[in-house]
C-alpha cells in the first residue's frame, strides 16, 4: 500500500471553534493559581462532547476567535489548553488503574468468600437433612454468587466510560490549536 492510498482513506480534520471576549474566559477562576491553570469545565464538557461526536481517527483542531491583543499569545494559550487535558488524561488513567486494582482485590475475596460459603453449605447437606438444611445451604450459595457481583461490575463494566473519557481527553490534549482575531 503507498502513502497516497493511506493518506486519502483518512478522515477529514474535526475543526471546533470557540470565540471569546478574553482567553481568561476559558479558565476556572475558583482553581487557585498555584496548582496551575485550569479551564473552566463547561469548557471542558463541551469539548468532550463535541470530540466524541467525531470520528475516531480525525484529527481534531480547535479554533480559537480572540481579542487581536491576545493573539500574540496564541502559544501559551495553546500550552494551557494542552497541559490541562493532558493532566485531566492522566487523572483518569490513575482512575483506571485504581478501578482495575479494587476489582482484582474485590474478585479474590469474593472468591474466596464464595469457596468458604459453597463448602459451608456442602457441609450442612452432608451433616443435616431436610428442607430447612437445603434452604439454608443454598441460600448460602446463592449469597457467595452475590458477593462476585461487584467485582464483576468493576472488571466488566466500571472501566468502560472511564478509558472512553480518558481517550477523548488524550485526543484533546493532542489537538491542533489555533489562535485568530476576532473581526472589529
Amino acid at each position: 500500500m503507498n502513502d497516497a492510498a493511506v493518506s486519502s482513506s483518512s478522515p477529514t480534520p474535526y475543526v471546533l471553534e470557540l470565540t471569546v471576549k478574553s482567553w481568561t474566559e476559558l479558565l476556572d477562576a475558583s482553581v487557585p493559581t498555584c496548582l496551575g491553570q485550569a479551564l473552566h469545565e463547561d469548557v471542558v464538557e463541551y469539548l468532550l462532547e463535541a470530540v466524541a461526536g467525531a470520528h475516531r481517527h480525525a484529527a481534531i483542531k480547535l479554533n480559537l476567535v480572540l481579542p487581536a491583543v491576545e493573539v500574540p499569545h496564541a502559544e501559551a494559550i495553546a500550552g494551557v489548553i494542552r497541559a490541562h487535558f493532558d493532566a485531566c488524561r492522566a487523572d483518569e488513567q490513575r482512575h483506571l488503574r485504581h478501578i482495575l486494582r479494587d476489582g482484582r482485590f474485590a474478585l479474590v475475596i469474593s472468591l474466596a468468600f464464595l469457596v468458604f460459603v459453597n463448602a459451608l453449605g456442602q457441609s450442612i447437606r452432608a451433616t443435616f437433612t431436610g428442607r430447612f438444611a437445603e434452604g439454608v445451604a443454598s441460600g448460602l450459595e446463592i449469597f457467595g454468587w452475590v458477593a462476585m457481583w461487584k467485582p464483576a461490575e468493576f472488571l466488566l463494566y466500571d472501566w468502560i466510560p472511564v478509558r472512553r473519557r480518558r481517550n477523548l481527553l488524550a485526543r484533546l490534549a493532542g489537538m491542533e490549536i489555533s489562535c485568530r482575531p476576532a473581526n472589529p
